[in-house]
């Protein structure tokens, strides 16, 4: 077994999400939500700039520029920013004082599976064999995450 680049991505973005996790954790409940999920927001923004410059080639700045204000781009880059990135992360934020890290954690493991979902009801993807097995150990694992961490007797 040998680990190339795409497992190394893997894991240090698992790494990331399980500090990520943490900490919201310890700071969701003592500071505003909407503050704390902008500073997130921007955090990633500075370092997302940072990551492409090294990796992606983009040309010019003009051809940029173009690449940008095409009409289908403006509106991904709006929908991925707006209400799938800024209001998730917010919710997250708020939420997150009244739950734990593993739920959270837990959470967060079902996004493969609701991506998958979507990718079918809304881009006609079709999910083989290997993934809806995939589906369902990922919900069965959150499943039996929360039944192990219930409490054993009815209060």
């Amino acid at each position: 077994m040998n680990w190339n680049k795409g497992d190394m991505l893997v894991f240090f973005c698992a790494v990331g999400f399980a500090l990520h996790i943490g900490y919201m954790g310890k700071y969701a409940s003592r500071y505003p939500s909407l503050p704390l999920a902008s500073l997130q927001m921007g955090v990633v923004g500075i370092l997302s700039v940072t990551a492409s410059l090294f990796t992606e080639s983009v040309g010019s700045l003009s051809v940029l520029y173009e690449s940008l204000t095409v009409p289908e781009v403006l509106t991904a880059l709006l929908i991925s920013i707006g209400p799938t990135s800024a209001f998730a992360y917010w919710i997250q934020t708020v939420c997150q004082k009244y739950t734990t890290p593993s739920r959270v954690a837990i959470i967060f493991a079902t996004e493969p599976v609701f991506a998958a979902l979507t990718g079918m009801m809304f881009a006609g993807e079709t999910l083989g064999l290997p993934g809806g097995f995939g589906c369902l150990l990922i919900l069965a694992g959150m499943v039996i995450a929360e039944l192990k961490s219930a409490p054993q007797t009815v209060q």
